[in-house]
């Protein structure tokens, strides 16, 4: 322990890197902080850091990332030809394998081979050959537009029109207007029938996305058209009857919206005839490269751009993020990465930087677990001393020191050794 006169030093705290030379073996580095007391009592806290140890564990680090940048490097050299030229040969590969494992007829445009990728789609192909109501579930950028589509196109009704209400980007004061249709007459402005999203479908399909989103006024009239395929437009009187066929989406958890009393539960159970849920793109990322792929020749021959591929090291900085916007936000991040490349190959450093080293919370497990303040000050302080802002000693393992070295009656120091 180090005799250092608190009482002197208290004012000018806190004070960072005094250096104690004792010999030119020993030299020490001592941080001070002030420690809030209850009743005048002035109080320090001293780290004290071994300087010589400090340094030649500084120095080690520092050779050791410069071994590891050099193998690195040599390793990134070898394997980037090898990989290059194995993608070329599998590509090919897995395209076939591909053609075999998907369904074919309307599904083209949906790039995947994951297993549960495959699993979804072979029931949409399944769906489409009924008219039975299918719901998509699935996160916002999973593709469930793309399935929609693949199943109007693999179905019966293929050459009829497929009609698309986006429920969540309609105002409420017109989505039923917009949904049925109006008469002369129904509200202002309104001069002239015209036919609605649902009528315009008749005999095709009508796709609405964000469904969970349909106010609860419109919910039970969608509810009729879904079990009685008829209505009304808006300001008539006349009962249209249509053959239409059902496709919803939604991105929320409907269970939780009908337990709410936000949806309707008989108009949920209408709708959950045939549910297919689409994977998040974190949950099939063996997919990734496919996409990557697909999307580089897309916007290579869209941009004009002559791109030869992309290295490892980009695709595995591609493969080990989590988008969470899935596929939509693996696109745009492509089409970016197109149009500012300047090099034959998509190069690590064209991945954007909050690609590369996504941001990622502290685990609790990482945190060393501390004790309350009262198991570390001694019993005749205890109930004087201000813990609304408490300070405390860590030593290397994680570990709080409960030791005090008491100085006098109006004055202390909370001390440890850097190991």
């Amino acid at each position: 322990m180090i005799n250092l006169s608190v009482t002197e030093l208290y004012h000018k705290l806190p004070l960072r890197n005094i250096a104690l030379n004792f010999s030119e073996e020993i030299s020490l580095t001592v941080d001070l902080a002030p420690f809030s007391i209850a009743a005048g009592c002035m109080g320090a806290v001293a780290v004290i850091r071994d300087d010589g140890e400090m340094q030649e564990l500084r120095d080690a680090l520092e050779s050791a990332r410069g071994t590891i940048a050099y193998l690195e490097r040599e390793l990134a050299k070898k394997q980037e030809t090898s990989w290059s030229a194995g993608r070329m040969r599998s590509q090919s590969r897995e395209e076939e394998l591909l053609s075999r494992l998907k369904p074919r007829l309307g599904f083209e445009r949906f790039i995947g081979m994951s297993p549960n990728v495959l699993e979804a789609l072979h029931i949409a192909a399944k769906a489409a050959q009924v008219d039975s109501t299918v719901l998509l579930l699935g996160e916002s950028g999973t593709g469930k537009e793309l399935v929609a589509e693949g199943i109007h196109a693999a179905g019966p009704r293929a050459g009829r029109p497929m009609i698309r209400v986006n429920c969540a980007a309609i105002p409420e004061n017109l989505l039923e207007s917009e949904f049925f249709g109006y008469e002369p007459g129904a509200f202002t402005g309104a001069v002239r029938s015209k036919p609605g999203r649902v009528e315009l479908a008749d005999r095709g399909t009508i796709f609405l996305d964000e469904i969970g989103e349909m106010e609860p006024g419109m919910q039970s009239k969608l509810l009729r058209v879904l079990q009685e395929q008829s209505f009304e437009r808006v300001g008539g009187v006349t009962t249209i009857r249509v053959d239409v066929r059902v496709i919803a989406a939604t991105n929320r958890k409907l269970e939780q919206l009908v337990q709410q009393k936000k949806f309707r539960e008989d108009l949920y159970y209408r709708l959950n005839v045939l549910p297919i849920a689409l994977p998040p793109l974190r949950e099939r990322t063996e997919d990734i490269p496919l996409l990557v792929n697909a999307f580089l020749k897309n916007f290579s021959t869209k941009l004009g751009k002559r791109l030869a591929g992309i290295r490892k090291a980009a695709m595995d900085a591609l493969v080990g993020y989590r988008w969470p916007g899935n596929v939509r936000e693996l696109q745009n991040i492509i089409e970016r990465i197109v149009v500012l490349s300047e090099g034959e190959y998509i190069e690590v450093e064209d991945i954007p930087y909050a690609i590369r080293h996504p941001a990622s919370p502290v685990s609790s497990d990482l945190l060393p677990a501390l004790d309350e303040p009262k198991d570390i000050f001694p019993s005749d302080i205890r109930e004087e001393t201000d813990f609304s802002q408490p300070t405390f000693l860590i030593d290397n393992n994680g570990k709080l020191i409960p030791s005090v070295k008491l100085f006098g009656d109006d004055c202390f120091v909370y001390y440890c050794w850097w190991d």
